[in-house]
């Protein structure tokens, strides 16, 4: 299996300038800012969607901004969690948070910065307003076809005319106005994970700036976050597994047309074809080969996701 070393250095800002691109390879168009609901929505779907708006808050930081879900209060302290490449960046500095309210507070990126070497970290911020903290789901319980919403602030918002981009909205100074939650369905669950942990696909339409924002099931439960957009700009190289490997030609072109998502828990007996049904038993693995000599020490490389 081909192997592929990724040096950290230049990784931040890689995700910064990709993610705030003018364009996307995607050719669908980016669905409408999502406003009041009619009707004929069903009753679940307006639902979670409203919680996704009350859990999801944007952050705002020097030359970059991106989306983040609220997971613990203790008193007048909030945590956040985020993708670790929105916040990579801000250590030891102001974070702007936005709540769903339209208030904004100063947060701060909490110690271990990066969670283990998944693409997660945590801010904290204060305050005496009451805001909802999302209900953690079990990712462990998620089958392919299962719907998904995926929410959070875009940075940028397009106009087409056909297939063109014709004109990019920076929406930095939209505050609220920039939320967006779009719906879909799980299409895959890798049983390795890629660096940064990433492990559930999804065919909701996630745009720069979603990053870090919450990806809830039909109950409204948080099952993870945002934080690959569907086809990547590195193509395959966006895929490498943690263990160094690389999908085949086939796996990457079904891979490519979902976003990703980092679960809340790790998923070690995941079913890893998308078209494969539920099964309550994986296959056992064959045992592990001897250890070899340890090798010297190296820090995991990011995902580079954008």
């Amino acid at each position: 299996m081909a192997r592929l070393q990724m040096p950290m250095l230049g990784v931040g800002m890689l995700l910064l300038s990709i993610s705030a691109g003018l364009s996307h390879p995607k050719p669908s168009r980016l669905p409408p800012l999502e406003t009041h609901q009619t009707a004929q929505v069903p009753a679940e779907t307006t639902s979670v969607r409203e919680l996704a708006r009350l859990v999801t808050v944007r952050l705002l930081l020097a030359e970059d901004s991106g989306s983040g879900v609220i997971v613990d209060r203790e008193g007048d302290r909030y945590t956040l969690l985020t993708n670790w490449h929105v916040v990579m960046t801000a250590q030891g500095q102001d974070i702007s948070v936005l709540t769903p309210d339209g208030r904004t507070h100063s947060g701060r990126v909490l110690p271990p910065y990066q969670l283990g070497n998944r693409d997660l970290a945590r801010v904290a911020f204060s305050s005496p307003h009451s805001y909802q903290v999302a209900a953690v789901g079990e990712a462990a319980e998620v089958s392919v076809g299962d719907r998904v919403y995926a929410a959070g602030y875009p940075a940028r918002v397009f106009e087409r005319q056909g297939d063109r981009i014709v004109r990019s909205h920076d929406t930095r100074d939209w505050g609220l106005r920039a939320f967006r939650v779009t719906e879909g369905a799980i299409g895959w669950i890798t049983a390795r994970a890629f660096y940064g942990g990433y492990q559930l696909g999804y065919t909701n339409d996630v745009s720069g700036g979603m990053s870090g924002g919450p990806v809830l099931n039909a109950q409204g439960q948080l099952i993870g976050l945002n934080g690959m957009l569907s086809y990547p700009f590195l193509g395959i190289r966006a895929f490498v597994f943690e263990d160094g490997g690389l999908p085949s030609q086939d796996e990457f072109l079904q891979m490519e047309r979902l976003s990703w998502a980092v679960p809340i828990q790790r998923l070690p007996s995941a079913t890893s074809r998308p078209e494969a049904p539920r099964r309550s038993n994986p296959a056992p693995r064959q045992p592990l080969p001897p250890p070899e000599p340890p090798a010297p020490s190296r820090e995991q490389p990011l995902p580079l996701v954008f």
